[in-house]
């Protein structure tokens, strides 16, 4: 039987963007001047249009999404929790983001001077050529970095073997710990899920998205892929939850008796949930 160091690895994503703005001090203290107030806030100027920057941050924010949804916590240095069966998904569509990533960087800095003499008719006596970097490429990266899950046994010092042995103990007691900690993510994120989807269906005036189902049918997706403990209750529940996406959400907005059905058997399983993982 695979250790729950061979299930699973941990992941970090690192995403750089400029931010395309600048604390502007001289600005800043006219506008003080202006009103005769002290210390009252910091002018940043826009340097380029919002909209300029918007493509790289959305696509940005959309690798952020997917890797927060393929992945659990594990601690608060930016690694998370990748399963072994997530790993080539994971990966792959990783990639696709990095790739477009870096195309919609490269579109950028090819009008990036041309932007610049924009900014300098639209900003007026704002515009500072100096707060533009000659060298933006290195401030847009886009990083994955792995590590193994850490276990008693990478612990290596010279100690007594009573004290080596208390250590190991604690390493495999944290670690464990951790990785309940990260299952129970799994549960929170079935029972925001499911919750949301009872309480808009036994609303029978309440209107929703197609989202709504295919949410729902997703997370019931991934949940093998990130069940590292092999939970059999997780599995029942996940059973239920595709039960509930058997249905079109067209058909929920039509048939009333459908539509309530569904909802109760989405709040039977949020109930069923009640006492699990602190939910």
């Amino acid at each position: 039987m695979k250790t729950l160091d061979q299930k699973a690895m941990l992941v970090r994503l690192t995403i750089r963007q400029w931010s395309g703005r600048k604390y502007d001090k001289q600005a800043s203290h006219a506008v003080e001047k202006i009103y005769n107030a002290q210390e009252a806030g910091r002018f940043n100027k826009l340097l380029l249009k919002k909209e300029e920057l918007k493509t790289i941050q959305k696509v940005a924010n959309q690798a952020r999404i997917y890797h927060y949804l393929a992945t659990l916590p594990w601690q608060d240095d930016g690694y998370r929790i990748l399963s072994a069966k997530m790993y080539f998904e994971y990966t792959q569509k990783i990639r696709e983001y990095k790739e477009k990533f870096y195309q919609v960087v490269d579109s950028f800095l090819s009008r990036y001077y041309d932007l610049i003499n924009e900014a300098k008719q639209r900003l007026g006596d704002l515009f500072n050529p100096n707060d533009y970097p000659k060298s933006l490429d290195k401030k847009f990266s886009f990083e994955v970095s792995f590590l193994p899950i850490p276990t008693a046994q990478d612990f290596r010092v010279e100690l007594q073997t009573e004290e080596i042995k208390q250590i190991k103990n604690q390493i495999q007691e944290e670690t464990l710990r951790r990785f309940r900690e990260a299952h129970k993510d799994i549960y929170m994120r079935i029972k925001t899920a499911v919750s949301h989807m009872a309480e808009k269906l036994l609303d029978t005036d309440a209107i929703f998205r197609d989202s709504l189902v295919k949410n729902v049918a997703i997370l019931a997706d991934l949940i093998p892929k990130l069940d590292i403990m092999e939970d059999k209750e997780l599995e029942d529940i996940r059973n239920k939850m595709i039960e509930l996406t058997k249905v079109s959400p067209q058909t929920l907005r039509e048939q009333e008796e459908t539509r309530k059905e569904i909802g109760q058997k989405a709040q039977e399983i949020v109930k069923m949930m009640e006492g699990l993982y602190g939910c």
